[in-house]
């Protein structure tokens, strides 16, 4: 059973300070244009990607076992905050509605996605090398010019 989040003052300025250490170093785009898969269905299996993992993130690890992880990303349309989140039981549940939207408004995102924002389910190697699950937000937050 998932257990409900609740985000307090700990949480926030953990996540705040995160949000600032990631956009601090951004991923450059050519080490992500090597992992790129182009515009996946919705669900990107383990199977369709490529490279290695994902490069290194700030990580945060939530109340209930939620984790979250946060970069910002140079990408073509300009410069990306990107937030992946997994839940207690990444293998066979994943943050509901509610969980996201608290999470990504922390993260200074927009809830619900908007016109330059992408969501997707996406596996990942879970601890004990099972195939887990992950809900990715990705947000344009700079345009290229």
């Amino acid at each position: 059973m998932v257990g409900v989040l609740a985000l307090g003052v700990n949480e926030l300025n953990a996540i705040a300070a995160a949000v600032k250490r990631a956009r601090q170093h951004p991923i450059p785009w050519g080490t992500l244009k090597a992992r790129a898969v182009g515009t996946p269905d919705p669900y990107l299996r383990l199977k369709d990607r490529k490279g290695g993992g994902r490069p290194e993130s700030e990580h945060i690890a939530l109340p209930f076992g939620y984790r979250l992880s946060i970069s910002f990303e140079v990408q073509p349309a300009g410069m990306c905050q990107h937030i992946s989140i997994s839940s207690p039981d990444p293998v066979n549940n994943v943050p509901n509605e509610f969980a996201m939207a608290m999470i990504a408004k922390a993260c200074g995102m927009q809830w619900p996605p908007g016109r330059f924002s992408r969501i997707w389910l996406e596996d990942f190697i879970a601890p004990g090398q099972m195939v887990g699950k992950a809900i990715n937000l990705v947000e344009v937050v700079e345009l290229m010019h």
